[in-house]
């Protein structure tokens, strides 16, 4: 790619302005070459290109027509090199050209070097202009304008981007991790708790085998009639045993609890998995469907990029519920981080007015406490306050403090906690 130099030295009266479909650049017919062979002629964004690459740069599929599709003042370049085109390789003859330069200007530009040139919209001349720069227009006599700072300042930026960019990376590769490490031990807990709960199974029906025997025993005895004499050490053996049978069952009322006890936490662990797993997602409703599931992703990018003005790219994207005819069903959109979910929710509002709503993915416990935080936002700005949910946490923020209530016990935050 040939960029133009600092020291490069570009005749202006060689130059002349062209057009291809919404982009503008200078051309250069000393640079054109000879017969079918066409150089990088074409000055676009501060580097030399060829013709067929100022196409593809214009949107226009590049070909061997770039004559009629590259124009000057609105008529095709080739019209305006047929009549005006240049004799050689390093002359051209204006004499013709109703942009050419007339003697006095050209008197003058030599005369001052420094002069700019600027062509008036509409008209056929040329006009000096002092100390006034135009980004893309006709170039001096001697030189371009210096534009290296320019150029610089562009790279600089680019690299800082570059850096920002990578950060954010980085950020979100972390967030990853430790949303996977988050699973991980949610699973490993899962897994110790199950066999808990086998062990403890075991215990129990260990536990009301021995019960049963005991009372096996304890009927078999009674319905003996034992003698007189040996009525005692019955009686004793009776009375032990039925003490032991009462210890028996207080240890299994105890394994009873405990296995209930953990029962719930398991319960409570299963529900802080869940909104983990919706943690990046949110909902768009009454979004017509597509086809296919890549057109229903498409649909949703073109949302994001065009309504909402966001840079983000959905990881995945699917329907929620059955297809009914005639019923639009909810999308699931999955994100890379939380971050992007905040970012869209906090530009929901270009979308009213519209059918289609955004909207975050929440467990059945979440939506019960948002419609419970809705109805106090309501009141409290019906009083004149400024009352809000924060989408970091979902807490309801009013006059800049927190009241929503904490979780009560035995709910998912408390017991994780716990």
């Amino acid at each position: 790619m040939a960029y133009l130099k600092m020291d490069e030295k570009v005749d202006a009266r060689d130059t002349i302005r062209v057009t291809c479909g919404e982009k503008e650049a200078d051309f250069c017919l000393s640079k054109m070459g000879k017969g079918n062979r066409t150089g990088k002629c074409v000055l676009f964004n501060n580097r030399w290109i060829t013709p067929s690459e100022f196409e593809t740069a214009a949107g226009i599929q590049p070909g061997r027509k770039w004559k009629k599709s590259i124009k000057c003042k609105g008529k095709p370049i080739g019209e305006w090199l047929d009549a005006n085109g240049p004799k050689s390789s390093s002359a051209c003859d204006y004499s013709k050209d109703p942009f050419s330069l007339s003697e006095t200007f050209s008197q003058e530009l030599d005369e001052n070097p420094d002069t700019e040139l600027q062509m008036s919209e509409g008209q056929g001349d040329i006009q000096p202009t002092q100390k006034q720069a135009m980004s893309g227009s006709l170039y001096t006599k001697s030189q371009v304008p210096d534009r290296g700072p320019d150029v610089t300042t562009i790279e600089h930026r680019m690299e800082t981007m570059e850096k920002t960019v990578s950060t954010l990376l980085n950020l979100i590769d972390q967030l990853q991790q430790e949303m996977k490490d988050k699973e991980t031990q949610h699973k490993n807990n899962a897994k110790l708790l199950h066999q808990q709960i086998k062990e403890q199974e075991e215990r129990i029906a260990h536990l009301e085998g021995c019960l049963q025997a005991l009372a096996e025993e304890q009927t078999s005895k009674e319905t003996q009639s034992p003698m007189e004499g040996t009525q005692r050490p019955a009686l004793t053996t009776l009375s032990t045993k039925s003490y032991a049978q009462v210890a028996a069952e207080k240890k299994l009322e105890e394994l009873e609890v405990k296995v209930n006890s953990l029962t719930t936490k398991q319960a409570c662990m299963e529900k802080e998995r869940d909104r983990l797993q919706r943690k990046c997602n949110v909902i768009v409703g009454n979004l017509v469907e597509g086809g296919s599931a890549s057109e229903d992703k498409k649909k949703v990018s073109e949302l994001l990029q065009d309504k909402l003005e966001a840079d983000i790219i959905p990881l995945d994207v699917r329907r929620i519920g059955k297809k009914v005819e005639g019923k639009v069903r909810i999308t699931l959109v999955k994100l890379r981080s939380e971050v992007d979910k905040i970012q869209l929710l906090k530009k929901a509002n270009a979308l009213k007015g519209s059918k289609l709503y955004l909207a975050e993915d929440l467990t059945i416990d979440e939506r019960k406490e948002r419609r419970r935080q809705v109805e106090e936002m309501k009141k409290a700005r019906a009083d004149g306050k400024r009352a809000f949910i924060r989408f970091s946490d979902g807490k309801l923020i009013v006059d800049g403090k927190v009241t929503s209530p904490p979780p009560p016990v035995g709910s998912v935050n408390s017991s994780v906690n716990a």
